[in-house]
């Protein structure tokens, strides 16, 4: 029984109980059981008439002038349609496109939709999502929702910071992500991918052996991806921790508690009527075990904290006493060895927030009051916050981009052939002895086409379907011509804005060659890496590497495509309009991440498709995505059936 079905009981069954208590009070005392059963009847009266006006406000549209769906529920609004479908009991995403696609204006795309009894507009045309995104970052708390949210992440994380908190650690963070930053971590990148694969190779021959009849490797997909993700982040942002998921295939005790501390926060979401699911003080065993796997992650928080402060220290104090006993003659190579150190730290993610807070600290003058406790509190939660972050977004992006392989193996033989080449051009003598040599593997933009295959995964499954923003000032849409009010809700489904016809043909298919074409001259490179990035200029600090290195020889056979790309010869549909992408977001709170979640994904996939082979469990598998607290990811964590590849 949901939420609703209870509060529709309860409204038929309150005249039943008024009339019962009515007469067991009218035969002690008479006076009082009239009055009692009178007031019982009359707020049972009140609450009928509030359900009719109720119902009547539901049926109107909630927005003069915007589109609505019919049928929306007189208590809860659009939302039961937007999350009707369930399966197994968890909310699914089939009601996206009846309230979101199918209501909205054919031609400027906008609709309303009543969030429980809040008025909300939504938006399909990516310059109208890109003007509100752009315009305003404000979202309004919302009691319960934020309650989960500062429960799991602590009170001070970094979804929740606003103002001069909010840009000093978000530019603590944007500075372990930058190019350089991102393309001094790809060999890390390889070391994991290829570290799973191996891993997954020895279990698939030994299983060769044991087994007369041999059957395919069957696993599920979602948790080893989270492995490989787990392990990129500690190594690469976490300075060399290593938790060695990816070698042994299964998720360490502290990835154990990510997961259970997500599970139960899916579970408290759908039981909002149950007290006990957001009151996290009481001493239930949800709540014991809830604070058991918490305070697990945070010992884990603290360590890191007071080994990136020690280290600190110690460096410090190298760089003092070398600045005291250097010589002329030195001199240089001591300079070179604290350049290198520091650039080294720049793209550590403990040493960026241990400086943030430090800064944040000497800034303020009355630190009597707490404030040290106070920013001490803000870099673990702000950490905590990354720590998620990292652990399900990239993992699921693989994931969807390994099912839509596996269900068209054209695009997964086309994948293996660029890794292949690009490879093969690698191991060349005349390249062997170039500068690139000392690079041990190669980035996303020697794969373009394998880079277009994840960018069609995010697009057809964005981890994080949706969000919103509070208009902090009036804001007229481009579509319509439309005046918004300050304060106006709009709701954005990504979801539904990368699965519109208003913005990609035939949107439900996986094509990509929406993002890159045959190489007409494969002498000529690509004159962009990331067409997203060129779509959007939130992030020109991103932009600090060449673009054209030396890596760029490996040519691919493919290359990306420009949205002026009308050749007759490349019209197997038209280039993808990268301005409605919004899987990393845009604006002040786009996805300060979004760099390195690409690098990584691209060589991940290209370590393990060089090597593997990845099928589907039966012909008529089908996935089934679910909300699942922040995310939507699959149903059944992607079982498929994982082969050696043959070259």
């Amino acid at each position: 029984m949901n939420t609703t079905d209870k509060v529709l009981w309860a409204l038929a069954l309150f005249p039943i109980a008024a009339f019962h208590v009515t007469v067991r009070v009218d035969n002690e005392k008479p006076a009082m059981g009239h009055m009692a059963g009178a007031v019982m009847v009359v707020a049972a009266l009140l609450l009928r008439l509030k359900k009719y006006l109720m119902e009547r406000k539901a049926a109107r549209d909630p927005v003069p002038g915007f589109p609505s769906a019919k049928g929306a529920h007189w208590l809860c609004g659009h939302t039961i349609m937007i999350r009707s479908s369930e399966l197994n009991g968890k909310m699914c995403l089939a009601g996206q496109k009846e309230v979101y696609m199918d209501s909205a204006d054919p031609e400027t795309g906008v609709s309303s939709l009543w969030l429980f009894h809040i008025p909300s507009v939504s938006v399909l045309q990516s310059k109208d999502v890109k003007k509100i995104l752009r315009s305003s970052s404000y979202r309004k708390s919302n009691g319960l929702v934020d309650a989960h949210i500062k429960n799991l992440l602590g009170r001070r994380n970094l979804i929740s910071l606003t103002g001069t908190e909010w840009r000093t650690f978000r530019n603590a963070v944007h500075k372990c992500f930058t190019q350089t930053a991102v393309k001094q971590s790809q060999e890390t990148m390889h070391e994991v991918g290829n570290a799973m694969a191996e891993s997954l190779l020895k279990e698939i021959r030994m299983q060769e052996k044991d087994n007369d009849l041999f059957q395919p490797t069957v696993r599920k997909v979602l948790p080893l991806m989270k492995c490989a993700t787990v392990d990129v982040f500690g190594l690469a942002i976490l300075d060399g921790f290593d938790f060695k998921c990816s070698k042994r295939l299964k998720l360490n005790p502290l990835a154990h508690s990510f997961e259970y501390l997500l599970a139960e926060l899916v579970r408290r979401f759908r039981r909002p009527w149950d007290p006990t699911s957001f009151l996290y003080n009481i001493p239930t065993t949800s709540n014991r075990e809830y604070k058991r796997h918490k305070e697990h992650i945070l010992t884990f928080i603290r360590e890191q904290v007071a080994q990136a402060r020690a280290r600190i220290a110690e460096e410090e104090q190298l760089c003092r006493s070398s600045t005291i006993n250097y010589n002329h003659a030195n001199s240089k190579s001591k300079e070179v060895q604290k350049e290198t150190t520091k650039q080294k730290r720049s793209s550590e993610l403990m040493t960026n927030l241990i400086n943030a807070a430090t800064n944040m600290k000497a800034s303020h003058k009355n630190n009597d009051c707490g404030y040290d406790a106070i920013v001490e509190e803000t870099l673990e939660d702000v950490y905590m916050s990354l720590l998620f972050g990292a652990y399900d977004t990239s993992s699921i992006t693989m994931t969807y981009a390994l099912y839509l392989l596996a269900t068209h193996p054209h695009i997964q033989e086309n994948c293996v052939e660029e890794i292949l080449t690009v490879l093969n051009r690698r191991n060349e003598p005349h390249m062997n002895n170039s500068e690139e040599s000392g690079n041990c593997g190669i980035s996303a933009k020697d794969l373009p086409y394998t880079k277009a295959v994840i960018m069609e995964s995010l697009r057809l499954f964005p981890p994080a379907y949706t969000t919103r923003r509070n208009l902090e000032k009036p804001l007229k849409l481009p579509s319509n011509g439309k005046l918004l009010p300050k304060g106006q809700m709009v709701n954005i489904s990504i979801w539904s804005i990368h699965r519109s016809e208003i913005n990609f043909p035939r949107p439900t298919d996986i094509i990509p060659e929406r993002w890159v074409r045959r190489r007409k001259n494969k002498t000529n490179l690509a004159s962009k890496v990331d067409g997203d990035d060129a779509a959007d200029d939130d992030d020109a600090d991103d932009n600090d590497a060449d673009d054209n290195d030396a890596s760029s020889k490996c040519v691919s056979a493919w290359e990306e495509r420009g949205p002026n790309d009308d050749e007759e010869a490349n019209m197997i549909i038209a280039p993808a309009n990268q301005d409605a992408f919004f899987a990393f977001a845009v604006g002040a709170r786009n996805c300060v991440g979004k760099v390195f979640a690409m690098e990584e994904s691209v060589i991940i996939l290209a370590c393990l498709l060089k090597k593997l082979k990845f099928d589907l469990v039966s012909s008529d598998y089908m996935v089934r995505p679910v909300i699942c607290g922040f995310v939507q990811r699959p149903d059944d964590d992607m079982p498929m059936r994982i082969q050696e590849r043959h070259q």
